[in-house]
């Protein structure tokens, strides 16, 4: 009880002083864990993090975003940003989520920019997600958590959430229930967000990325599909594009399956 009456005054007291910036009062830590493989029931892990402030919030890749604010100071050779990603491997491994997603509540628009092989731009309306609240609880950690469904995007989703932290937030581009959602998962379990834990910050909310390519998102769930089903030709697409040369031989042939969490329609 001491530790939430603690989290809820510094909640509220950042917020109140934060009125004017893009600064963060505390960043929730999630395990993402989805079914790179649905054929062979292969599983991807990544440590993602929600930095929640007044007004905006960001959700990203741990590794991604060390990575990505290390590459974005000034660099002067390849090598540097090969010493640069070599770090990043030794620390994390592999990075398997790279996207980032800005919600900002103020004008209800969403950001998201991911990279696939490119990095891609797009904005939208922020999600209005129809929740239906369910009469059953748990708790995860020391937080009383109340249980929400949903359908979007293509999935249905259980949620839990907590007033215990009244920020209508949550993982990914979930949003809009009475409290931080510290659980959520489509009902096949293809993906899904388990909390890690939660602490004070006060760092900015920003996205380390300033290059990339301005699309749509119907365009960019087209292209990560496409760099899913077919990686070789994908690759091949690219090149022939950017007017890049290479030896087709070495690009990789199709070895997962599984679909993006947003469904084409």
């Amino acid at each position: 009880m001491k530790k939430i009456i603690s989290l809820l005054i510094l909640i509220l007291g950042t917020i109140t002083c934060m009125a004017s910036t893009d600064n963060a009062s505390i960043e929730c830590f999630y395990r993402l864990t989805y079914l790179s493989d649905t054929v062979n029931q292969v599983k991807k892990e990544a440590t993602m993090v929600l930095r929640v402030g007044k007004t905006k919030s960001l959700f990203y890749s741990e590794a991604a975003f060390e990575r990505d604010s290390l590459l974005r100071k000034q660099y002067s050779s390849m090598a540097e940003i090969k010493a640069i990603n070599d770090s990043i491997k030794n620390k994390y491994g592999r990075i398997n989520a790279s996207y980032y997603v800005l919600k900002d509540f103020h004008t209800k628009k969403l950001e998201f920019i991911d990279k696939v092989i490119q990095t891609y731009e797009y904005t939208e309306s922020l999600p209005q997600i129809k929740w239906t609240l369910v009469n059953q609880k748990k708790k995860i950690g020391a937080y009383e958590c109340q249980k929400a469904t949903c359908s979007y995007a293509g999935r249905n989703y259980e949620a839990w959430f907590t007033t215990d932290i009244p920020l209508s937030d949550g993982p990914w581009k979930f949003n809009g229930l009475p409290g931080l959602i510290l659980e959520v998962y489509d009902t096949q379990h293809h993906y899904e967000f388990t909390f890690l834990g939660i602490q004070n910050c006060s760092g900015n909310i920003y996205i380390p990325i300033d290059d990339y390519v301005k699309t749509t998102k119907n365009d960019y769930l087209h292209i990560k599909q496409r760099s899913i089903d077919d990686p070789k030709a994908f690759l091949a697409g690219l090149a022939t594009t950017l007017g890049i040369k290479g030896n087709g031989d070495k690009l990789p042939q199709k070895r997962i399956f599984y679909a993006t969490m947003e469904r084409l329609r």
